[in-house]
């Protein structure tokens, strides 16, 4: 039996869940043939996935993908009698949406699911999955969250696509290998644009301080990562492990460059001292706007006033700072959009290492989703997916009717070219620490530094990727 692991996400990132997955199956000694695929590596996908004649596809799909992975599906359904599998953020968060291409959807956390999945001749009694059975929804018993992180194998890195291993400029200028790495999951505040806690649940899971360590020593050791970016959603929530991590890297010898997410209200000085050891070297916050109201309806307990001290604090301690702003949330009015870019202009006068921008996007389960719902925009079963973007700036989908888009996409613009700063710095840091890599860089991909430099809206092609399954 064959089983295809399919990454329709785009990113520069690994899909380190289908490699968990993968791990898990292989300790329970399953005997089957998996071999993965990714959007990013693989063209054209549905070709290459089709040519290895899968009995299962398990394709991993964000909500921007949703599109991408159905049309994927349907090639493959054309071609192969096979059972299609879809996972992922998406399906997790609005089961509801699952289209009768699919054979299963896997809500929740699927490294139990997947082996029981596969060991269980009755997929049906299987806990985690939603499935159409004579053109009726059904739902199993839902996935209880795995308690105890450390009961999931190590990973198996050596199922990394070998893409994913090159060497690049890393974010502090240097040159090395990057990777990613979970080390919690579930988050206990509830953003209203975010579906991070629908998907891993508000009550915060931890791998412990020694499974940690042991995860990054086998990258460091075996595979040459120089700089690990810790992937939770709030990697310093709890200090005493944090504390225990860097007691322990500083016993076994390891030295690491990292970067990590901080929520701005919990940034102290003891904070910075312990990422300092741990040998975090940058940092980056979801600032989501310069509006105190806005800030409040999206966050609820963060202030603007919170983000500016947590800049300071990480300044002083030599932090890289990174972050993002939202436009274009409901009620937001023009003058509040400005309100963020006098905080860009913060950011600058800081010297802070880079921030992005963003059009609030309606994710599934999220208030913003129920808002976007309630105003005909979005559809728990009926959706064109391609609609849900960060850069729509076109028709952004929660704009007050009463703002006129040209007015919207002046401010937008305006905070994009205030981006620049940004650009200019790193691009002089990295031709500084490595001019060679750099020119090189330029001249395979000079469409690439030309968006870098005048900050080229992004393609919606890009994420949509309609003629790349």
């Amino acid at each position: 039996m064959r089983l295809a692991f399919v990454n329709i996400n785009k990113g520069d990132a690994a899909n380190m869940g289908i490699v968990s997955l993968i791990t898990c199956i292989q300790k329970e000694k399953i005997p089957i043939e998996i071999k993965t695929f990714d959007v990013n590596i693989h063209q054209p996908l549905s070709e290459k996935i089709i040519e290895y004649k899968p009995d299962i596809v398990a394709i991993s799909s964000m909500t921007y993908f949703y599109n991408s992975a159905i049309g994927l599906a349907k090639k493959i359904k054309d071609k192969l009698n096979c059972i299609i599998l879809i996972g992922g953020s998406h399906i997790s968060t609005l089961p509801t949406s699952l289209d009768p291409i699919f054979d299963y959807g896997v809500i929740g956390e699927g490294e139990i699911t997947i082996v029981e999945f596969l060991k269980n001749k009755d997929k049906k009694t299987v806990d985690g999955l939603v499935y159409y059975s004579n053109n009726k929804l059904i739902m199993t018993n839902p996935r209880k969250p795995i308690e105890d992180l450390d009961t999931i194998p190590h990973l198996n890195k050596s199922l990394i696509p070998k893409e994913y291993l090159k060497k690049h400029v890393l974010q502090d200028g240097t040159f090395g290998r990057k990777l990613p790495l979970v080390t919690a999951r579930g988050c206990p505040f509830n953003c209203s644009f975010c579906s991070a806690s629908v998907f891993w649940g508000q009550n915060v899971r931890y791998h412990s301080a020694e499974y940690v360590v042991e995860e990054i020593k086998d990258y460091v050791e075996n595979y040459d990562v120089k700089y690990i970016h810790f992937w939770d959603d709030l990697f310093t929530i709890n200090r005493p492990r944090l504390k225990k991590i860097a007691e322990l890297l500083k016993k076994e010898g390891i030295k690491i460059t990292a970067s990590a997410e901080i929520r701005a209200n919990l940034v102290d000085d003891e904070i910075c001292e312990i990422l300092k050891d741990i040998g975090v070297v940058s940092i980056g916050f979801g600032f989501e706007s310069g509006n105190d109201r806005i800030l409040k309806f999206l966050k609820n307990n963060v202030t603007v006033e919170d983000n500016k001290r947590a800049v300071k604090i990480c300044k002083k301690y030599g932090f890289l700072i990174n972050g993002s702003v939202i436009f274009a949330s409901p009620t937001e009015t023009l003058e509040e959009m400005k309100d963020t870019i006098k905080f860009l202009e913060y950011c600058i006068e800081q010297d802070c290492e880079n921030l992005w921008t963003y059009v609030l996007t309606p994710l599934p389960g999220t208030k913003i989703w129920d808002i976007a719902k309630q105003r005909g925009k979005v559809s728990d079963t009926n959706m064109d997916w391609n609609k849900l973007s960060l850069h729509r700036i076109d028709d952004p989908l929660l704009l007050e009717p009463n703002i006129e888009l040209k007015d919207f996409k002046k401010i937008l613009l305006d905070a994009r070219l205030k981006l620049r700063y940004f650009k200019w710095k790193k691009i002089k840091r990295d031709l500084k620490k490595n001019p060679l890599i750099i020119i090189k860089n330029t001249f395979k991909n000079p469409k690439l530094f030309y968006g870098l430099i005048f900050k080229k809206p992004i393609d919606e092609e890009y994420w949509q990727i309609k003629d790349e399954v």
